[in-house]
């Protein structure tokens, strides 16, 4: 069986080394068989996880859906009616950060839309620097893990 070096795991993977070792710790993946000259080598399943959780990182997936989705991609048969909820959950994470973005673009663009060269003192700045309320008030979303709410309901 074709076996991966710690330096060659983050090139099939995407992942880079720190993040290999972090992912060990946390019990992500299991950690690397060492050799008889206590080199780390990695099996092709332990690469394909690793590149596994890379993707559902740049998907944006919260870093405590990561595990449980794993586990779901390893049962024999995995099941769309478990794992559904954590992307529906997911992608609603992402809307509200869109919606916060555009919340934010807006407030940016009337914090310097009454710029002009020339003016002796900046309207932007003085406004930033002035004693109001929050200009953009987080909007107090708090993140669950559907998964975990999905076995605790049955």
């Amino acid at each position: 069986m074709t076996q991966f070096a710690i330096g060659g795991a983050p090139n099939r993977s995407g992942v880079i080394v720190e993040m290999i070792r972090y992912r060990e710790r946390e019990g992500s993946v299991p950690a690397a068989a060492p050799t008889a000259s206590r080199r780390r080598v990695y099996s092709p399943r332990n690469v394909a996880h690793l590149r596994f959780l890379k993707r559902l990182r740049d998907l944006g997936f919260p870093i405590f859906d990561l595990k449980a989705l794993l586990g779901r991609a390893l049962d024999n048969a995995p099941h769309c009616a478990e794992a559904r909820p954590t992307g529906e959950n997911s992608l609603e994470l992402v809307r509200a950060k869109i919606a916060d973005m555009r919340s934010l673009e807006k407030t940016i663009e009337a914090l310097f839309a009454h710029c002009t060269d020339g003016w002796a003192r900046c309207p932007m700045l003085d406004d930033l620097l002035a004693e109001k309320r929050p200009l953009l008030a987080r909007t107090g979303r708090r993140r669950f893990c559907a998964l975990s709410r999905q076995k605790g309901s049955k």
